[in-house]
């Protein structure tokens, strides 16, 4: 028989994001094709207690390409919408030898701003 420690399952999940949503559109014809890509992340605790939320995320992607025999153009998008998000984020307490008391700071991850690729490729 194995005994698991209920307390700290529940503190480890805690920061789970409560709602995902994602969803990918694509389409292909002649050659042509595209997908546009959109995922979103509620709210979710950063620290054990539940005291401090993280903002949710809302971000779009998208992609396009065109190949041919010889050659393939691709753009690809990123953060379309140029939403300001954290890509990962934490509450976290630390105290230098000379700060009287901690100091609780939410440390974080910035996402990708609007970032805009293209690729042109000849095949020989």
């Amino acid at each position: 028989m194995q005994f698991v420690n209920t307390r700290f399952l529940f503190i480890r999940f805690m920061a789970a994001t409560y709602f995902v949503f994602a969803a990918h559109f694509s389409f292909a014809h002649n050659g042509l094709s595209g997908s546009l890509c959109h995922q979103h992340f509620g709210h979710q605790s950063t620290n054990e207690n539940i005291s401090v939320a993280a903002e949710g995320q809302f971000v779009v992607d998208a992609l396009a390409e065109l190949k041919k025999q010889k050659f393939e153009v691709n753009i690809s998008v990123q953060n379309v919408l140029d939403t300001a998000f954290n890509e990962a984020q934490f509450d976290t307490e630390s105290r230098l030898f000379n700060e009287p008391a901690p100091v609780t700071e939410l440390h974080f991850t910035p996402g990708t701003p609007f970032f805009l690729k293209g690729s042109v490729s000849y095949f020989f």
